[in-house]
């Protein structure tokens, strides 16, 4: 399975780009927008997510903090389409914490960061894959795999 498909560029028009962003949740949308341009400066203090907030409609902000996080967001993406779109490498340790903890709400300890890191899989490497095939293990064997569910259960039952 491949995890970095190759990115499009932007060709749609300022109006289409701000009505589609009017419809996302703001943290996912910002800490999206700041790893397709490189910008983690949008992820401004007030919008990020409040632990004590969460079971609020939207977390919490109020209709036009949701109105300028979707004016920061659509506005990047517009300069971003209008100075070539090229995506932005993979961040760094540094830019992805500062997008992890936008999201998370807060600082995390350095083993969850890694966690998180690894589960991203980013580059389309996915560090907990086997390093070896069936082929090289064991020639000329053919293999069945089912899979039984992701959660606990099904990982249990298999």
């Amino acid at each position: 399975m491949r995890l970095n498909p190759d990115p499009e560029p932007i060709t749609a028009d300022d109006a289409t780009i701000r009505r589609l962003v009017a419809t996302v949740d703001v943290v996912p949308l910002l800490a999206a927008v700041a790893q397709v341009t490189g910008d983690t400066s949008i992820l401004h203090d007030e919008f990020r997510p409040d632990a004590t907030r969460v079971l609020e409609p939207n977390n919490g902000m109020t209709e036009e903090q949701i109105a300028a996080a979707h004016t920061l967001a659509a506005d990047a993406l517009i300069a971003f389409r209008d100075a070539g779109g090229d995506r932005v490498a993979i961040p760094d340790d540094k830019a992805l914490r500062t997008l992890v903890e936008f999201v998370a709400g807060g600082a995390l300890n350095s083993g969850y960061f890694d966690v998180v890191r690894e589960e991203l899989a980013l580059g389309g490497r996915d560090a907990r894959a086997p390093e070896w095939t069936v082929a090289e293990v064991a020639p000329g064997t053919e293999v069945s795999v089912a899979i039984i569910g992701s959660g606990m259960s099904g990982i249990l039952a298999a």
